[in-house]
């Protein structure tokens, strides 16, 4: 029988002594895709094709020796054959505090070292913890004999290397996701096993009345996972973290309520099944160099009111102007007219010109970019990690609209004082506002149609039903 030593340093305090000064930003799959889109692009160029190579470092904490007079900072004891006996570890095991910021710091350097022996035209590397991927461009020759180096530098430094892992191909699986390199663009997909794993979960908690917190950290755990890749569900997961760290639900202890989420875990429910954007996703190449029109979105938004334009390859088309409404307030918690809810306000303006205006890119490849003056209303668009419960509305409305662009938007920080056509449109139906849209707000506003914007209750928020149907 195979049994697993767990080893922890709470017991001997060592944990509580140390700190962790740094922290490790780790790659996701995405940032895989854009590896493997870069070497894409450059075929035209430079020849040959893309390939990836995957090959996992085995056991990697052990890697590391310690040093000989910290050696005592980590000895473990326990019953053998019914002897007590105590150990001192050579090597940082996983289980102490600063064992995996350690072994960051090493992999880091180590990736930093490999990619100096190749042109990144050629070679892309990166690493997950212990799991490298490195993306390879040339004749099959060539490639080949690019990952045959990275194995003989990383064996003559003494690493351990799981072959049994390694993969080389044109499809490859890296961190709970299968990457398919096409002569046109990159497949992502979510890894089989943890969308299964999904699914029972989702289903099982479904049907209870309650739910532990050991249940439902697991499973966010698990769809965090796949929001590295499916970046449309992050803001779907900020109720299920609320509810984990709410201080009174009414629930068991350690427990949280089902009716409570049922509507989110509904819709993430949706996702898996393929009934909204799906588990896989298509980045070509086309959309990763920015080929094809140009769709700009810039929007504003004052106390009382917002505004904003679309341009079509710089050219501006369209315009709205509206009042912020009492639905507004209902919804959101802020009065009309009150600064608190300015943060707000700017993102729901965003919101209404990516709602407003989608149909104009439903049918075509474009490059949607969006510009403005607040930096906290860009960060919700690309990131749609909302730091709020009204924040993750909006959040929510946006990623329903932006699962039907092939690539995620740009966003572009305009200063206030530079911001001026928006900032007009803002205060259009404002307290001594012109009332009117016209060229006399702005001359580039001659030709643009001017798109009415509906009042917006509750069910124009596709995402506040409880059945995505």
């Amino acid at each position: 029988m195979y049994k697993r030593r767990i080893r922890d340093t709470k017991e001997s305090s060592i944990k509580y002594v140390t700190r962790q000064t740094l922290r490790v930003i780790l790659p996701r799959l995405f940032d895989a895709v854009l590896r493997l889109l870069c070497l894409l692009s450059l075929v035209d160029t430079k020849g040959g094709d893309v390939s990836a190579f995957v090959l996992d470092f085995s056991d990697a904490f052990w890697q590391i020796p310690i040093a000989a007079d910290e050696l005592r900072f980590f000895c473990v004891t326990s019953l053998i054959g019914g002897i007590r006996k105590y150990m001192a570890l050579l090597r940082a095991a996983q289980g102490s505090r600063a064992a995996p910021l350690l072994w960051a710091r090493l992999a880091a350097l180590l990736m930093r070292l490999t990619q100096s022996l190749f042109p990144v035209s050629d070679v892309n590397l990166m690493c997950f913890v212990d799991d490298p991927i490195a993306a390879l461009r040339g004749t099959d020759l060539e490639k080949r004999t690019s990952a045959a180096i990275i194995v003989l530098v990383w064996e003559a430094l003494g690493f351990k290397l799981a072959y049994h892992k390694g993969q080389f191909a044109k499809v490859v699986t890296w961190i709970g996701g299968t990457l398919t390199c096409e002569s046109s663009g990159v497949r992502a997909r979510v890894k089989d096993a943890i969308v299964d794993d999904v699914k029972v979960d989702l289903s099982r908690i479904r049907g209870m009345n309650v739910v532990s917190h050991k249940e439902l950290h697991s499973l966010v755990g698990k769809l965090s996972h796949c929001a590295g890749l499916l970046i449309a569900l992050r803001p779907f997961l900020q109720p299920l973290w609320a509810s984990l760290y709410a201080d009174v639900s009414g629930a068991p202890a350690n427990t949280v309520w089902v009716k409570q989420i049922a509507p989110t875990l509904s819709w993430i429910d949706t996702f898996f099944k393929g009934s909204v954007g799906g588990i896989e996703r298509y980045f070509s190449v086309q959309a990763y160099l920015h080929q094809g029109p140009v769709v700009e979105i810039g929007t504003d938004a004052s106390p009382r009111g917002m505004g904003g334009w679309m341009s079509i390859n710089d050219t501006i088309t369209h315009n709205f102007a509206c009042l912020v409404r009492p639905d507004d307030a209902s919804i959101f918690g802020h009065e009309i007219g009150s600064s608190t809810g300015q943060q707000v306000w700017e993102c729901l303006a965003v919101l209404i010109g990516v709602a407003i205006w989608s149909d104009q890119w439903k049918l075509d490849r474009i490059n949607l970019r969006v510009r403005g003056d607040n930096v906290g209303a860009l960060t919700l668009l690309i990131k749609l990690r909302p730091s709020s419960t009204a924040l993750a509305i909006i959040a929510r409305e946006l990623a329903m609209h932006l699962i039907e662009i092939s690539f995620p938007p740009e966003a572009v920080h305009t200063p206030g004082v530079s911001h001026v056509i928006a900032d007009k449109l803002s205060r259009v139906y404002a307290p001594g506002g012109s009332q009117v849209v016209s060229s006399a707000i702005h001359p580039a506003l001659a030709k643009a149609v001017h798109t009415v914007v509906h009042e917006r209750p509750r069910p124009w928020y596709r995402t506040l039903s409880a059945d995505p149907a």
